[in-house]
């Protein structure tokens, strides 16, 4: 059975601590109460999509971000 998303607030927290701080996917699945392999899938999606910094999630709305992650996307320039 597939697994429900997580919120996507809490994915957006979950790759500003890994972004922006370098925390481990354990430290941030303590912070963000996700498991460690949750928060490395949603790390590696973030790495497909192109995303390699903070400064280009935190414009983007939970939609656009979900949007960025889940289909394949560009992130927008």
């Amino acid at each position: 059975m597939a697994r429900e998303r997580s919120d996507m607030r809490r994915v957006k927290e979950a790759l500003r601590l890994r972004l922006a701080f370098g925390l481990s996917h354990r430290g941030i699945g303590v912070a963000c109460r996700m498991s460690r392999t949750t928060v490395r899938a949603y790390c590696e999606r973030a790495k497909t999509a192109g995303i390699d910094s903070f400064a280009l999630i935190e414009p983007l709305s939970e939609r656009e971000l979900e949007g960025c992650l889940f289909k394949h996307g560009r992130v927008p320039a």
